[in-house]
């Protein structure tokens, strides 16, 4: 299913979900089970005929053969059984016990017993600017569900204690009432069903064909059914919020979510700053995280809520945009007072400096390689553009250096300079993608409406612009509130991410029946393969052959490398000599994608594509010197 075919169908549920809510719930609830009927029939029917080869063994004659039937039939359902099984990570973070932290659980008792929302197990504090409650399904697809409350410090820091128990009631509203079991149900099984098809699609684990096309189907036809539901719960979470904290409240912790979340993401960016000249963190981050930081001025605050009330309700999200949230609260936006207590001092008491200071040192320990990474990255920037600097004054830049200068002077100096550098390659050379891109991005983040024509330019020398393009165009597409030229550059990027995905797909399967051709690669090239080959004293023989791929073929080829293992006449043959052989022959180097196969356990088939006249190389011709020189190149 397509972006575009998705949007549609989720347009047309939500006009039957408005008209018939009853009926459209019920059939939600009826899709959503259906996955579980299937599962159950496919496992019933192998069990069923796993039930009728025992009963046939028992009464009947020709009991060696149908034992090995059995036995069979036993690997198929175990395997049946195994390609179900998706486990699911336990959320992680700081435990936070009842008896250390009173006001909080007093709090959340509240919270729980006016919404009459099921019990919970555990609340987990971490790093993020983010609350949630997270159902980790203990059998898997199967449910049985353990609920964890989830708070970022940051959030609680950013947060009045009002605010922030409007937040909780939200996460909360999720699984309140029967709106919420069967809320949360249709969630759960969303995740579970999407993980799974994922599982398959990258493990390919025998059995899972039984289930493989159904979930292909099933899966996004599933999402866009619960994906209405999923909106329309983000509503009802925001009443049950409402009803807890008041309608102000409620509306107020929204904006203020979004004040704290820019103002975090500029602390970050100075904290960060820091490491151009310091070589070792030297910052509290989470103990010295302070009211002041999360404080704007007043106009600075009132042009980051008109910005946000631009916000339009999307199909990429099943949280509704800002406006539509307040608008649905029966409230005005505005902008909300400043923190004179946050909720981390009023609800975590004494235990906060213990807990931010033991987030402090898993940042410092986490961030301490990026940290020192970042400040030898930016010496070496400096001293290469000062290289790259002196060389300009004196005429002696080539394209890639021009272009490499212009991005320095970008980071290091001023954006205004690094535009007129960049213009400057496009009128030498005006194909050349990274420099559209970036006059592209650069005007736009002006506010420029001819920084689109640079994007689309780049688009069209190159579909790898695509991404790039369309992330810098959004912001400026949304603010614009042009929807319809926003849903277009969204499509067009999703499909390409889509056709990347399966061609990364259709690379990871080598059919033994597909389209291969001579390898088509210089004598050295070849020689220099065969002196690889010489290094593994394993390989018996081998074959190169080119691949021909029906998508991205010309822009990266590939090379399916064949292998046939050297084998003494007492050895049995096993498939584990030949996969420990496959894994050591990835070291093999070759310009461009190349999949090797030992064939020894494979087959016949396996050898097809080898067939052809020059496939085969030679595994001995190396001599010592060429082999030496081929480690040393590696």
């Amino acid at each position: 299913m397509t972006h575009d075919e998705f949007v549609s169908l989720v347009k047309r549920l939500e006009r039957d979900a408005a008209r018939h809510p009853l009926s459209y719930q019920m059939r939600a609830i009826a899709l959503g089970a259906l996955a579980y009927a299937y599962v159950a029939l496919a496992l019933a029917m192998a069990l069923a005929v796993l039930a009728l080869v025992i009963w046939a063994a028992v009464f009947g004659k020709a009991v060696a053969v149908l034992a090995k039937i059995i036995w069979a039939l036993i690997a198929f359902t175990w395997a049946v059984l195994r390609s179900l099984w998706v486990r699911f990570d336990r959320p992680q973070g700081l435990a936070l016990e009842r008896d250390r932290f009173p006001a909080l659980y007093a709090a959340i008792d509240e919270i729980r017993a006016a919404l009459r929302a099921p019990r919970l197990h555990e609340v987990l504090l971490t790093d993020d600017l983010n609350a949630g409650i997270v159902q980790h399904p203990r059998l898997g697809v199967l449910g049985w569900p353990r609920n964890t409350l989830i708070l970022g410090l940051p959030l609680l820091k950013g947060l009045s204690k009002e605010q922030a128990i409007a937040v909780i009631a939200h996460e909360f509203g999720h699984l309140a009432g029967a709106h919420g079991h069967i809320g949360a149900w249709i969630y759960r099984s969303r995740r579970s069903w999407g993980q799974l098809l994922e599982r398959m699609e990258t493990d390919n684990r025998f059995g899972s064909f039984v289930f493989r096309p159904f979930f292909r189907w099933y899966a996004p036809y599933f999402n866009a059914y619960s994906f209405v539901l999923a909106r329309a719960q983000e509503y009802e979470a925001d009443r049950c919020s409402a009803q807890i904290a008041g309608t102000r409240v409620a509306a107020d912790a929204l904006v203020s979510f979004r004040r704290a979340s820019r103002c975090l993401d500029a602390r970050w960016r100075r904290i960060w700053s820091r490491a151009d000249d310091s070589p070792q963190p030297d910052v509290r981050a989470y103990s010295e995280l302070c009211a002041a930081d999360f404080e704007l001025a007043a106009e600075d605050a009132q042009r980051l809520l008109d910005a946000a009330l631009e916000d339009q309700t999307g199909y990429g999200d099943t949280h509704p945009c800002l406006r539509d949230r307040i608008v649905a609260l029966g409230e005005q936006p505005r902008v909300p007072a400043s923190l004179s207590e946050s909720a981390a001092e009023a609800l975590l008491g004494p235990g906060l400096a213990p807990l931010a200071e033991w987030l402090d040192r898993a940042w410092e320990q986490a961030a301490q390689k990026s940290w020192s990474a970042h400040h030898k990255e930016v010496g070496e920037r400096r001293a290469r553009f000062a290289e790259l600097e002196a060389r300009s004054h004196e005429g002696r830049l080539e394209r890639d250096d021009a272009y490499h200068l212009a991005e320095l002077v970008e980071q290091l100096r001023d954006p205004d300079e690094a535009l007129r550098l960049y213009r400057e390659i496009l009128a030498r050379e005006p194909q050349h993608v990274s420099a559209q891109l970036a006059v592209g991005r650069l005007l736009v983040s002006r506010g420029e409406e001819a920084g689109l024509s640079h994007l689309e330019s780049a688009i069209a020398v190159h579909h790898s612009a695509i991404a790039p393009a369309t992330h810098a165009a959004i912001p400026f597409l949304r603010a614009g509130r042009r929807e319809a030229d926003e849903q277009r550059w969204m499509a067009r990027a999703i499909e390409h991410q889509e056709a990347l995905k399966a061609a990364q797909r259709e690379r990871d399967v080598i059919p033994f029946g597909g389209r291969y051709e001579a390898h088509g690669l210089a004598p050295e090239q070849v020689a220099a393969i065969s002196a690889q080959l010489a290094d593994h004293k394993g390989v018996r023989r081998a074959w190169l052959v080119r691949r021909r791929l029906t998508m991205f073929d010309d822009e990266r080829p590939q090379w399916v490398l064949g292998v046939e293992r050297r084998r003494r006449f007492w050895e049995a043959e096993t498939k584990s000599r030949d996969l420990l052989l496959q894994a050591r022959l990835t070291s093999i180097r070759v310009s461009g994608d190349v999949r090797i196969l030992v064939l020894n356990h494979l087959g016949r088939k396996a050898r097809r594509p080898f067939r052809g006249p020059d496939s085969e190389i030679a595994v001995r011709v190396a001599t010592r010197a060429a082999s030496a020189t081929a480690r040393a190149a590696r």
